[in-house]
């Protein structure tokens, strides 16, 4: 619900950490370790668990109720994968290929296929639609969640996307994309039953 924000870095003895602060009260309640190295992504999942990826390649999960690591999720991973947390205990790890995880077991649910490598990734809210893009073939693929089957697939945007989100009911697909270092972005929206009619909506 917004109330709690995340923030990596070290405490008076040098060890690295992860503070969460309370909104409400505008202050630190707990401190999280951090066992290896720095984070590369950090999501908040189902069932009250924080999710981080790490550059050695590491997905660490801590309870946040009891304010320590509860498990590692065994990979093998490429390093820093990106973390995008689906509904329920689902989580969304983008590796050499999308895999889903669930974060109550640290089970593998389901790895799925259609892309060579993932760069970034979105849940849909409900958990039933994943998306996924490769930067180096310009290649996006929507995924139903529950069979692991494509649903949808747009080649040649011809961007950099760099933030992905479905709408809340999940008949859209949005993109923050950038065409060049110097370009200040502008938004795409997917819509349709294959996601197929193609809006840019605002340039930034």
């Amino acid at each position: 619900e917004g109330r709690y924000l995340f923030q990596e870095g070290w405490d008076a003895g040098q060890r690295l950490v992860i503070a969460m602060w309370d909104t409400t009260q505008g202050k630190i309640v707990r401190r999280l370790s951090v066992p290896g190295k720095r984070l590369s992504s950090l999501v908040v999942t189902g069932g009250g668990k924080l999710a981080g990826s790490s550059s050695d390649g590491a997905v660490l999960l801590w309870d946040l109720e009891a304010g320590h690591e509860e498990r590692r999720l065994s990979g093998p991973f490429v390093s820093g994968p990106g973390l995008a947390p689906g509904a329920g205990n689902t989580l969304a790890i983008a590796n050499d290929h999308v895999e889903l995880w669930d974060v109550a077991t640290g089970g593998r649910r389901l790895a799925l296929e259609g892309l060579d490598a993932v760069s970034i990734a979105a849940v849909s809210e409900e958990g039933h639609r994943i998306a996924g893009w490769n930067a180096e073939h310009d290649d996006l693929v929507v995924w139903d969640a529950d069979s692991g089957q494509v649903l949808a697939r747009r080649k040649g945007l011809g961007r950099r996307i760099t933030r992905l989100r479905f709408s809340a009911d999940s008949r859209a697909l949005l993109a923050v994309t950038k065409a060049s270092s110097d370009d200040k972005g502008s938004i795409v929206l997917w819509t349709g039953a294959h996601y197929d009619v193609t809006q840019r909506i605002h340039e930034l």
